[in-house]
């Protein structure tokens, strides 16, 4: 639930860029599909707390697993 900006800062910073690295790093982030009007109540750089910034944009997340 993160900005797209942050997971490629986050990839681009890898010490190690194998595979696994990358792997396991894009495992820890979950996707989300937002309207533009959902969007544009979000922070667009650094959720420190993505659920707390969802709630409080007042967007509800299912669970769909």
């Amino acid at each position: 639930m993160r900005p797209v900006g942050d997971i490629v800062r986050d990839l681009t910073s890898l010490a190690d860029p194998s595979i696994a690295a990358i792997e396991n790093l894009l495992r820890t982030y979950q996707v989300v599909w937002t309207t533009k009007e959902e969007d544009a109540r979000l922070p667009k750089i650094r959720r420190l707390d993505p659920a707390a910034d969802y709630a409080a944009a007042g967007i509800v997340l299912s669970d769909l697993e």
